[in-house]
């Protein structure tokens, strides 16, 4: 009996299992890079937010049109007002705080007198709030 049939079947079954794995892997890395890597948005993060009341201080860490300001609030009457709408799911959301850093502002600030104030501006993007 001749053995040749055989062994070429078995060679062309072995290349064929190796190509046909090697074609999944190549595939899967294909599939993994394609799909993009997302992370989920911060639920806190706001989109816009008003800014307005009383400040006790404040400071410009970058001056312009649009500012990186951190604004303070005390005791004595001061107190600041935000509202806006934050991320995940789009929610309004309104409260008094004591501290705001917001780096993209756009605002006035009114002197009541060293260093008391009132202040009225747009936050654009996540600011931080105490």
């Amino acid at each position: 009996m001749d053995k040749r049939p055989l062994i070429v079947v078995s060679i062309c079954a072995v290349v064929l299992l190796v190509l046909g794995s090697l074609s999944n892997v190549v595939g899967m890395n294909t599939t993994e890079t394609a799909i993009p890597d997302k992370s989920p948005v911060d639920s806190n993060e706001e989109i816009i937010t008003f800014i307005s009341g009383s400040y006790c201080g404040y400071k410009i860490n970058k001056g312009g049109f649009i500012r990186d300001v951190e604004i303070w609030a005390g005791m004595g009457g001061t107190g600041l007002w935000v509202r806006g709408w934050k991320h995940n799911p789009l929610e309004h959301f309104g409260r008094d705080t004591l501290g705001i850093h917001a780096p993209r502002f756009i605002g006035i600030f009114i002197s009541d007198g060293a260093p008391y104030g009132r202040v009225w501006g747009i936050a654009f993007g996540n600011i931080e709030w105490s």
